[in-house]
């Protein structure tokens, strides 16, 4: 079997081929996944998002200067880019909360990210919040900021789900889980991102709008509900 590079795939190619003879679904986890498989494996899948828990990702009271961003502290999630986007661009009293795991690895990366923020007094840095802590986070957070593209857009739907407007680069495994203009803004470069986060920092009715329809949006197709709803369909179709 040939030797794939792309992770998605790299343990799929320890398995022989044969482990698919009797195998009638396949199911991932979003449809960028699905478009590896096919493009890579010449395999049908069907794209399935995994669950969010809209009962713990809430809104809460909006703080309508407050972006989060939530991810592993990792250097290929670029957080570094946005938190010097944020001290360059963003002026006035809006705060950029970053949060996420700290791992071991990559504890210079995290490191980092203080520095950055000790420059920039309105930047905090959260290492390791509890799952009580971020739904908080989440809750008061106005916008949302990511730009790496991901497997599954975990982070981002979240946010929706607390009634956060994600904002995003257009880039795979994020678009498909945003209606531009509707429930979050996808943004194709620098200059975008910031000209919406500036739009929706002033214009608060706007940023109500579009967060009550992320946070209805995520509930139809990203919740636990949901996800039981189509998993039903899925094994149903194969009795």
């Amino acid at each position: 079997m040939i030797k794939l590079q792309n992770p998605l795939v790299r343990i799929l190619n320890q398995i022989e081929r044969t482990f698919y003879a009797d195998v009638d679904v396949i199911m991932v986890y979003s449809n960028f996944v699905k478009y590896v498989f096919k493009k890579f494996l010449d395999l049908e899948c069907i794209a399935i998002p995994p669950p969010i828990d809209t009962n713990l990702y809430k809104p809460l009271k909006k703080d309508p200067r407050l972006i989060l961003s939530v991810t592993r502290f990792h250097p290929d999630k670029e957080l570094h880019i946005m938190a010097k986007w944020f001290t360059k661009h963003v002026k006035g009293d809006v705060r950029y909360i970053i949060a996420g795991r700290v791992l071991d690895r990559y504890y210079w990366y995290y490191q980092y990210l203080k520095d950055l923020a000790r420059k920039d007094k309105r930047i905090t840095i959260v290492p390791n919040p509890s799952e009580q802590d971020l739904a908080k986070l989440y809750g008061h957070a106005a916008i949302f900021w990511y730009i790496h593209q991901e497997h599954c857009a975990t982070t981002p739907v979240e946010a929706m789900s607390a009634g956060a407007v994600p904002i995003i680069l257009d880039r795979p495994g994020l678009r498909e889980a945003i209606l531009h203009k509707e429930t979050g803004i996808i943004a194709q470069n620098k200059y975008e991102f910031i000209k919406w986060t500036y739009l929706l920092l002033e214009d608060h009715t706007l940023r109500r709008h579009m967060g009550v329809n992320a946070r209805e949006i995520c509930k139809l197709k990203f919740s636990k509900d949901a996800f039981y709803r189509k998993f039903r369909s899925i094994l149903e179709s194969l009795s």
